[in-house]
Parts: structure tokens; sequence; C-alpha cells
């Protein structure tokens, strides 16, 4: 994903322009196209993360008889153990939100324009 997204912004007028002011080719590649790239992937990444850490793991667990989150989770959905089910909902739902600030956070750091928000 970061290969295409980097090989789509390579064609970008920005990109063009930063060649045509002499700036060297590494330089243009890692702070103009790589930084931009990075958006896409950091977005996905945090995702998933977040998705995986919190409890995304449940069809692997319940299937291979791995013990974990996604386990407990189904083992309190069968007999309906309604706290236990609150408590992984919470859990899941706190390593998301955690993600999704994590790559809010980052992306003050990789994009420029994020920067300044008024």
């Amino acid at each position: 994903m970061l290969r295409a997204s980097l090989i789509e912004m390579m064609q970008e007028d920005f990109i063009r322009t930063a060649r045509a002011k002499g700036i060297g080719e590494r330089r243009v590649l890692l702070h103009h196209g790589l930084r931009t790239s990075l958006v896409a992937f950091v977005t996905m990444f945090g995702l998933d993360f977040g998705a995986l850490v919190g409890g995304g793991a449940l069809l692997t667990e319940v299937v291979f008889g791995l013990q974990g989150v996604g386990k407990l989770t189904y083992e309190a959905l069968q007999t309906l153990d309604l706290p236990m089910i609150l408590a992984t909902v919470i859990y899941a739902s706190f390593f998301v939100v955690m993600a999704n600030f994590v790559v809010d956070v980052a992306f003050v750091f990789i994009d420029p324009r994020a920067r300044d928000v008024r």
C-alpha cells in the first residue's frame, strides 16, 4: 500500500516543482514524497492495530483454541455473561480509540498541512 501510494505521489505537481527547484532526488523522495504517502499507511496501520488488539482476533482464538480476550468474549456471549461482555467491549473500544488518537498525533508530525489547523 505504501509503495502504490508513493508511486502515485511521485507523479504529483509539487514533486515536479521540487525537482525543478533543484532539490536532490533523495530529499524529494524522503521529504516530499514519503511524508505525504505515509498518511494513508499510518491510517490503515492504526485502524488495523486497534481492531486487532481490541478483540479482532476473536475468530482466530476460538478456531485455534488460544486463550485471549477474543475467546473470553466468545465464552461470555455463549453464557450471556453481561458484565464480562461489557468489560470486553469497553476493553476493545479503549484500544480502538487509543489507536485513533495515536494516528491523529502522528499526522501532526507527518503531514505539514495538519499542523496549521485553526
